[in-house]
């Protein structure tokens, strides 16, 4: 199966598994992200979702510079029956990545230093500090371990997916990985929630 026809399924199967109204505000971030990067970014990501239970954190090209990353980071909540379809699609098609059990793992993290790590290893968001911006640490906001999430990444790749003159040049990264991107799908099964992420940068 084409990962287009995996995206599709994985939405299609989150859309059958709830029978709420559609989320307004979730169609609108949407929008948002269609005016500023190419479909295929966030292709992974729900086409729909039902009630009010999500949280997004999105920084634009206009800022990639500034906030040394751009890209979208989305949590949902969802249903049981939900996360076992998804994860059980993603067995299939992709290996869990066992993110801190890596000693030297590509950190995408301007502060990050990567003198000892294979170069083309793939690089990984910096989930910990991407959960410290003020939408996932508000106070009445439950803290998010990454530790509790089942990691798959769908896609990492180097190059330029935005303009060039919107990259950030801070990483430490090795060479080939200067520019690039990734997206992924991780799940939490014991708070019953779906992490949607790409990175720029």
């Amino acid at each position: 199966m084409s990962k287009t026809g995996i995206a599709i399924l994985i939405l299609c199967l989150a859309a059958m598994t709830q029978c709420y109204k559609v989320n307004p505000h979730y169609n609108e971030y949407l929008g948002k992200m269609g005016t500023s990067f190419a479909d295929s970014l966030y292709s992974h990501f729900p086409d729909y979702l039902f009630g009010n239970g999500f949280q997004a954190s999105t920084i634009f090209p206009t800022k990639c510079i500034d906030e040394n990353q751009c890209g979208s980071f989305l949590i949902r909540n969802t249903n049981k029956d939900t996360i076992e379809k998804i994860e059980q699609i993603l067995i299939k098609n992709y290996a869990q990545t066992h993110f801190f059990e890596n000693p030297c793992r590509l950190i995408i993290d301007p502060d990050t230093i990567h003198e000892q790590c294979d170069p083309l290893s793939s690089p990984f968001p910096n989930f910990p500090k991407i959960f410290e911006r003020s939408v996932f640490s508000a106070p009445d906001s439950t803290r998010i371990d990454i530790a509790g999430y089942e990691i798959y990444v769908i896609d990492v790749q180097p190059g330029e997916f935005i303009e060039k003159q919107d990259l950030p040049e801070g990483y430490r990264l090795p060479i080939y990985w200067k520019h690039g991107y990734s997206k992924g799908i991780a799940l939490n099964h014991e708070e019953v929630k779906i992490l949607y992420w790409f990175q720029i940068w």
